[in-house]
């Protein structure tokens, strides 16, 4: 299988969870306010979909655990003040 077809299937998976997270997050009524999430809290939560296996077998899960595996290394070392990290900011800005 392409390895581009199946990091672009990553990255819409990727994409369709956290849209499913903001939505859900949205419903919360407002009586019920989170606390804003940390760095800390995003990394945790990065880090547990590395136990999602997002419906993928062989090559695509595999392909899915990279794409898991590079948002993990990107809020492990993410300081604005690395090139890396602030380009990954401003992409993400535009999302």
């Amino acid at each position: 299988m392409d390895y581009q077809k199946l990091a672009n299937k990553a990255r819409y998976v990727i994409l369709q969870a956290a849209r499913a997270v903001v939505a859900a997050l949205e419903e919360l009524p407002p009586s019920s306010p989170l606390p804003p999430l940390t760095a800390n809290d995003m990394l945790r939560i990065a880090r547990g979909c590395t136990d999602y296996k997002g419906g993928f077998d062989g090559a695509e899960y595999e392909a899915f655990q990279a794409g898991v595996g590079t948002v993990i290394c990107a809020l492990e070392r993410a300081d604005l003040r690395d090139t890396q990290t602030t380009a990954l900011w401003h992409m993400g800005k535009k999302s």
